[in-house]
């Protein structure tokens, strides 16, 4: 019966310490939240208007944009006419009837004055890629250089 008494203390003290540990994880994350409120309360106020960006100002951002936007037109097209999505043109297959498409885009960026570091970013490639399905739609066109 002692021994059973004794067993039973040990067990109500583990639980004792468990009740406390978890009290202190209680009032520690209580701390945290009102600490994080204040600092909402602090944040509380309306973004700062963004700053208009006058392109005069910034020419290479400009550049940046209307090259996107036209080589995004230049790959709708190709999509277009091959009866494919953009994103399957961009995206990262190497089957045939999907690659060699994309190849042509990228031929016809070249020729556009992209630059094949360009072309690459703009397909998720290397521009030895690039180089390499310029080289191939040539070849393929017969345009190939001698």
């Amino acid at each position: 019966m002692a021994e059973r008494l004794g067993m039973a203390e040990a067990r109500g003290a583990r639980l004792e310490s468990r009740v406390l540990k978890q009290d202190a994880v209680i009032e520690a994350l209580n701390a945290k939240v009102a600490l994080l409120e204040a600092a909402m309360k602090g944040i509380s106020h309306p973004p700062a208007k963004p700053k208009d960006v006058d392109i005069e100002e910034n020419p290479a951002m400009l550049a940046s944009v209307l090259s996107a936007a036209k080589m995004s037109e230049i790959a709708a097209r190709v999509a277009l006419t091959r009866d494919m999505t953009v994103v399957e043109l961009r995206g990262p297959s190497q089957l045939a009837h999907i690659s060699r498409p994309r190849q042509e885009a990228m031929l016809i960026m070249h020729e556009a004055g992209y630059s094949m570091p360009r072309i690459g970013r703009f397909f998720h490639r290397d521009h030895t890629t690039v180089l390499h399905g310029i080289r191939a739609a040539k070849a393929r066109s017969g345009n190939a250089p001698e």
